[in-house]
C-alpha cells in the first residue's frame, strides 16, 4: 500500500504516523493536506486533520544516472550516460559513462570508480521497491582493464609453466585478483592464492607441483 488517508490530532503528527506506516522520510511522500485541524470550544466540535500521504516510488536508473551527473557538476565535468543490461540478470545493469575528461572519475588504479559505483548502487537503492545491482564503466576503463588483467594472467601462467616458479603480481583490488584466479585456474590448471592486507592484497600464481 502507497497510499493513505490519516486522522490525527495535527497535521504534523499525520505526517509522522504516515511515515510510520509507509516506512519512508518525509522526502518520499507526496503530502496532501485535506483538512487542517480545529480545536473546539472546551472540547466541543473540534475536529482532525486529515491528509493524504502517497509514498513516491523511485527509478534506481534515473536515480543513478542523477548521482552520477551531479557528481561530475561538481567536478566541472559535462558527461553522457548510457545504461544496458549486463549478466544473465535483466536486474543488472550497466551505466556507461562518457567523459571529456575520464581521469578524475577513474582515479589510480580505479579507485575512485570503485568509490563510485559503491556510492550509485547505495543512492539509487536507497527508496526503490525493488533493488538493481548496477556495474559503472567510464570511458569502457573496466573493458580495457579487463582485457589487459587477461593478457596479463596468461603472460604469468605460461612463465610459471615455463619456469615451474612462482610468480607475485602487484597489488590490485578484489574485483581484479578474483579475474586472474578465475583466468589462471579455468584455462591453465595453475594453482593461485591472495596475499598481504589491504589495499596492498596481490595474486600469487603458484605451479601445479
Amino acid at each position: 500500500m502507497n497510499r493513505l488517508v490519516i486522522r490525527a490530532a495535527s497535521v504534523e503528527e499525520a505526517v509522522k504516523e504516515a511515515c510510520r506506516r509507509l516506512k519512508a522520510p518525509r522526502s518520499r511522500l507526496r503530502i496532501e493536506v485535506v483538512r487542517e485541524a480545529k480545536k473546539g470550544f472546551f472540547g466541543l466540535f473540534s475536529r482532525p486533520a486529515i491528509i493524504e500521504a502517497e509514498k513516491v516510488v523511485t527509478d534506481p536508473r534515473e536515480e543513478a544516472v542523477r548521482f552520477i551527473r551531479g557528481v561530475a557538476e561538481r567536478l566541472g565535468l559535462r558527461v553522457e550516460t548510457e545504461i544496458t543490461a549486463c549478466g544473465s540478470s535483466r536486474a543488472d545493469l550497466e551505466v556507461k559513462v562518457l567523459s571529456g575528461d575520464a581521469g578524475l572519475l577513474i582515479g589510480k588504479r580505479g579507485l575512485v570508480l570503485e568509490s563510485l559505483e559503491l556510492l550509485v548502487n547505495a543512492t539509487a537503492n536507497r527508496d526503490a521497491d525493488k533493488r538493481v545491482r548496477f556495474r559503472l564503466d567510464v570511458a569502457e576503463y573496466r573493458k580495457r582493464r579487463e582485457e589487459s588483467l587477461l593478457l596479463l594472467a596468461d603472460r604469468m601462467a605460461s612463465l610459471v609453466l615455463r619456469t615451474g616458479q612462482e610468480v607475485e603480481l602487484d597489488p590490485m583490488p578484489r574485483h581484479e585478483r578474483k579475474l586472474i584466479h578465475q583466468r589462471v585456474k579455468k584455462t591453465h590448471r595453475l594453482k593461485t592464492r591472495s596475499v598481504g592486507e589491504e589495499p596492498n592484497r596481490r595474486v600469487v600464481i603458484l605451479p601445479t607441483t
